[in-house]
This record gives structure tokens, C-alpha cells and sequence, in this order.
């Protein structure tokens, strides 16, 4: 039993703006033995991304001796660190700027000379930021929602041109200073993937709606060729569904992405799905301009999981 009548506390801390912070907390209990509390925060910065972790070691009762020890290896390493600041102080780690928009969609573009922010607000309105928050341009286009926005550079200039799949069935394809290049439009259906794939040093956008049709185009915009997604599409509705909708073997593209194969040649990858909202979907892979996938994935998940699974890569899209 912990006498605590004559309990009180010393506190030992360094700031938590620095690489390591450690707060112990001391807490006498007999004359030989303490109660003692450790606290470590440990912050790693890479890019603008923090991550936190934090571990607690569960209080114990030691014996003086062994707290000595401690407390001589580790106030000292406590002392250098809090000398020793994170370069997150000087420039943060995680930095705010105020658009006035709704942002929904950010893309990182790259030119020549620099890199910049892209990003799509609610109503499609793109604007154009630098890396210390200056206001570079804005294309408020048409007023619908983009609901894919990628960046890469379409006609070999050495700048990233940024293609929109927008709301009004249009795919837009914007210049790095907001300038419009071109746009391509099938029909009003709304278009809601696109993506750029290279083949034969050719750039082509690939886009995708809700019209169930995958086109490619050329960097000029230009229709290159048009793929229905009947021909290739394994997508079935639930037994359960009536049988006008959806229709069996055909599917929405959820998102379009290129990866690499084995030896460095791009190729495509095709979230199908017949329900958008509700079908987890199948993953299909595509050569460049080929209208059949040579490799399909359905997305398996389990029954408490099926219809309420969204999958929509936010960065990066890898396949392991």
C-alpha cells in the first residue's frame, strides 16, 4: 500500500515544438522508492505530412537506484533536444491558405521552374496557388463540379497540363497557368474519371463517365478512340435488383489511374462498377488503346461490408 500523505510532484519538460519531448512526472511515495510517469512524444516531419505517436510507459513503483540512473542518462539527452529545434519551427510542417472556395480536390503540378497547388472548389471553380500561398490564377469554367482532377503533362512542353472531369459531360484541359487549352464532349451524360497515360512518347487522356463509355484522347483533344464498357465489363447487379437496373456486364469507371509494370511501360487501371455508390467494383488492367483488360481483380468484402465500401485513391495509386 502507497503511504500518500507526504506526496508531491516534480515535472521535467521540454517544449513540444521540438523533435523530442519528454515530460516525467516524479511522485515520491517512500524515502527509497518513487512513483514514476513517463511521457514520450515523438515527431517525425516529411513533407507536409506530421505524424504523432505516442507512447506511455504504465506507471511502476522502482527502487531509488535504478531511478537515479535513469534520470542521469536521460535528462541530459531531454536538455540537447530541447537545443536542438525541428525545422518544422522555422517553416510548418502543415500550412493553412485561405482560398475563399470550398476546396474540394488538390493536385500538385509541376513545370519547368517550380511546382504549384492545384485545387477544384464545390462548384468547379480552379485556382492555382504557390508553395508560400500566393494566388497564382483562377478558371471558374463552367459551374459544375470536376469530379477528377489530374495534373501530367499532355503535350511534351516540359510543363503539367491539368485535366477535368466535369458535371457538364465535358473533359477540360487546362495549361499550368489556368489558360484553357481545349475541351471534349461526347454527350451531356457528366464525365467522372480521367487520367493521362503516355505510349510511344504519346500523351493521351483517358476520361470515363456515367454514359458507362471509356474515351481516349490526344493531347490536342481530339478523339482518339471510344471503348464501351460492355465489351470487357463483369459487373452484375445484386440478385435482388430488379432487372432494369443495373444492367449486367456493363460498369461506371469509379477512377481511372496508370501505374508501371515490370518494365517501366505504363499501363491502365480501371475501378469498374455498376453502382458507383454501393458496388465495391473490380479492378481492371489495360494496355495503352487496348479495348480488353489482360487482368481483372474483383474486390471481394464481406457481407457487413458489401454496400458500404467507397474506394477513391486520394494520391497516389500503387498496386503490390
Amino acid at each position: 500500500m502507497v503511504d500518500k500523505s507526504n506526496l508531491h510532484r516534480i515535472d521535467v519538460k521540454t517544449s513540444e515544438d521540438y523533435n523530442l519531448g519528454v515530460i516525467i512526472g516524479l511522485i515520491y511515495c517512500t524515502p527509497t522508492k518513487l512513483l514514476i510517469t513517463v511521457t514520450y512524444k515523438l515527431c517525425m516531419y516529411r513533407d507536409i505530412l506530421l505524424n504523432s505517436f505516442n507512447f506511455i510507459w504504465v506507471t511502476k513503483i522502482i527502487d531509488m537506484k535504478i531511478v537515479l540512473k535513469f534520470l542521469l542518462v536521460f535528462i541530459p539527452l531531454s536538455i540537447l533536444a530541447s537545443n536542438n529545434k525541428c525545422e518544422a519551427k522555422k517553416k510548418p510542417a502543415i500550412l493553412s491558405i485561405e482560398t475563399g472556395l470550398t476546396i474540394l480536390k488538390v493536385r500538385h503540378a509541376q513545370t519547368k521552374s517550380k511546382s504549384l497547388i492545384v485545387g477544384s472548389s464545390y462548384e468547379g471553380t480552379m485556382v492555382g496557388y504557390s508553395y508560400e500561398g500566393k494566388k497564382l490564377w483562377e478558371n471558374k469554367l463552367s459551374g459544375f463540379m470536376n469530379h477528377d482532377v489530374w495534373c501530367s503533362d499532355v503535350t511534351g512542353d516540359g510543363n503539367d497540363e491539368i485535366v477535368l472531369a466535369n458535371a457538364d459531360g465535358k473533359v477540360y484541359c487546362l495549361d499550368h497557368k489556368g489558360k484553357m487549352l481545349w475541351e471534349f464532349q461526347a454527350d451531356i451524360t457528366p464525365m467522372y474519371a480521367v487520367n493521362v497515360i503516355h505510349k510511344n512518347n504519346q500523351a493521351y487522356v483517358v476520361a470515363g463517365g456515367f454514359d458507362k463509355k471509356i474515351y481516349y484522347l490526344s493531347s490536342k483533344g481530339e478523339l482518339v478512340k471510344e471503348i464501351t464498357t460492355s465489351v470487357f465489363s463483369v459487373e452484375k447487379p445484386y440478385k435482388s435488383a430488379t432487372k432494369l437496373v443495373p444492367k449486367p456486364n456493363e460498369c461506371v469507371s469509379n477512377f481511372i489511374r496508370t501505374i508501371k509494370n515490370s518494365e517501366g511501360q505504363e499501363i491502365l487501371v480501371i475501378l469498374g462498377s455498376n453502382n458507383h455508390m454501393q458496388m465495391a467494383g473490380t479492378l481492371y488492367f489495360f494496355n495503352a488503346l487496348e479495348e480488353k483488360p489482360f487482368r481483372t481483380k474483383k474486390i471481394s468484402v464481406d457481407k457487413k461490408t458489401r454496400g458500404k465500401l467507397r474506394i477513391r485513391p486520394l494520391g497516389d495509386f500503387q498496386v503490390f
